[in-house]
């Protein structure tokens, strides 16, 4: 799902989107005019601002840029005040915030939550573009602070070699460091206990793995 256009995004837009417009005009100002045309009657309320232009705007450049510009600037308008359907619970909010549920209901009852949706007396929802203010002050969305809590949980990713190297020094390890062939080597599977069955079996499927991962054979 797309978000909503932030605050920064809505001032980049405004920003770059004039300077590529002239840009677009010097290499083809016939489809620059068509694109103008077109926006003026696709934009969301546009009409408040069109309805007194008339087709001599297509034959002056300056002015053609001026009305893009309005044109543009309706557009990041409409886009930052499109609403999100993600909400979150109590629960949520609490993991992403590092703290409890009562936290939540307190800063909630006191109004450091903007935007929280009631459902009946106790049933909440908080939507991701709500914003929490913290007792220092700060003002974080709740898309922010889930998207920090997803990067702070999120499981590093290991490749498959690395895996099974870790993993049979684990089994090393559980075995004073010594390796497969000194562990199980000498020993038939009549004299393994069952868990030694079950590392001695583990053990060598890694090995066997890690040698097809490296090519050795």
């Amino acid at each position: 799902m797309i978000m909503p256009m932030s605050t920064l995004e809505k001032a980049a837009f405004n920003q770059q989107a004039p300077s590529l417009f002239r840009q677009m005009i010097e290499l083809d100002y016939a489809t620059s005019a068509l694109l103008v045309k077109a926006l003026a009657h696709s934009v969301k309320n546009a009409d408040t601002i069109v309805r007194t232009w008339d087709e001599n705007l297509f034959q002056d450049r300056l002015v053609l840029i001026e009305y893009f510009n309005k044109l543009t600037e309706l557009i990041s308008e409409e886009a930052s005040k499109q609403k999100s359907n993600i909400v979150y619970s109590t629960t949520d909010l609490s993991r992403y915030t590092g703290t409890t549920v009562q936290t939540i209901n307190n800063w909630v009852r006191d109004g450091r939550i903007e935007g929280v949706i009631r459902h009946g007396r106790e049933h909440l929802r908080i939507p991701e573009d709500a914003v929490v203010m913290f007792p220092n002050g700060n003002r974080v969305p709740v898309s922010v602070l889930k998207q920090n809590w997803e990067n702070e949980n999120e499981e590093p990713v290991v490749d498959e070699f690395t895996y099974l190297k870790n993993s049979i020094q684990e089994l090393s390890e559980k075995y004073d460091g010594r390796s497969f062939e000194e562990v199980f080597g000498s020993k038939t599977i009549l004299e393994l206990t069952p868990g030694e069955d079950t590392d001695a079996s583990v053990w060598k499927s890694y090995l066997t793995k890690l040698k097809s991962v490296t090519g050795h054979t």
